[in-house]
């Protein structure tokens, strides 16, 4: 994934923001960034997502992070390292609304 000032590329924990019916093989998707530094409260754009220090909950997140709405990137499947947690519902919608991108809103 792109840096947040989009000089480089590398590793980095997302969420998919592209319907999963909407992803074709080969073709690219979109994902925003998750981060664990942000200040508090949380900017506007970000959106708090549930967390565990054992891992043990719906995103298998371990420290609090958030979704940064405003950084998004468009990746391939073969970018993908592993599929962990799932975002809830609730959350995923504000993400969604919270983006400026046009998906599925």
């Amino acid at each position: 994934m792109r840096s947040s000032d989009g000089t480089s590329r590398k590793k980095r924990t997302a969420v998919v923001l592209t319907r999963t019916s909407d992803i074709v093989e080969g073709e690219p998707f979109v994902v925003v960034a998750i981060t664990k530094t942000f200040p508090d409260p949380p900017p506007d754009d970000h959106v708090l997502l549930p967390y565990a220090p054992t891992g043990r909950c719906v995103t298998r997140l371990k420290e609090r992070t958030a979704a940064v709405c405003s950084w998004f990137d468009e990746i391939l499947e073969t970018d993908v390292e592993e599929y962990a947690g799932v975002v809830p519902p609730t959350l995923m919608l504000e993400i969604v609304r919270r983006s400026p991108l046009d998906i599925g809103k």
